[in-house]
C-alpha cells in the first residue's frame, strides 16, 4: 500500500482532482458565452457610463444602448485587459432581439479568452495527473 501512495498517485490525485473542476468550469462557461453570441444578433451602439466594483471587489462596466423599443443599461463582465473602457466611451454592442437586457460587446472578447484557459489549464492538469498514474503504474511493474 505504501508503494501505491507515493509521489507519483499524490501527483496524479492532485492534477486530476483540480484539473476536472477547473476544464467542467470553462466548457459550462464558454458554451453559455456561446449561446449569448447566437442569439445576440443585433448590433447597435451604446456607452460606458460607468465603471464600478461591487462587493466582491469585481469590477463591471456599466453600458447603455438604445434598442428599437426601450434604452437598455446592463453590467458588462470584467472589463477588459486589452480594451481599456473609458467613461463616455462609445462602444459597438450586440443584443438578443429576444430580450434587450442581454447582451455583449463584439470588440471585448476576453472573456472567450479566459475560459478558453480555464479549458485549456483543466485538461491539461488532467492529462498531467493521467501520465502521473501511468508512471506510477510502470514504476510499480503493474
Amino acid at each position: 500500500m505504501d508503494d501505491f501512495l507515493n509521489f507519483y498517485t499524490i501527483f496524479g490525485m492532485m492534477f486530476v482532482v483540480i484539473g476536472i473542476p477547473l476544464a467542467i468550469f470553462g466548457v459550462i462557461r464558454y458554451l453559455d458565452f456561446h449561446k449569448i453570441q447566437k442569439n445576440c444578433t443585433f448590433r447597435t451602439f451604446g456607452m460606458i457610463m460607468d465603471i464600478k466594483q461591487n462587493e466582491q471587489g469585481q469590477m463591471h462596466t456599466v453600458v447603455e444602448y438604445r434598442t428599437p423599443k426601450k434604452v437598455c443599461r446592463g453590467e458588462y463582465g470584467l472589463p477588459s485587459k486589452t480594451i481599456d473602457f473609458i467613461k463616455g466611451q462609445q462602444v459597438n454592442v450586440k443584443f438578443d432581439p429576444d430580450n434587450h437586457d442581454r447582451f455583449f460587446l463584439p470588440d471585448d472578447m476576453s472573456h472567450q479568452r479566459i475560459y478558453r484557459l480555464f479549458i485549456c489549464v483543466g485538461f491539461g492538469s488532467f492529462f498531467t495527473g493521467v501520465i502521473f498514474f501511468i508512471m506510477n503504474f510502470l514504476q510499480l511493474g503493474l
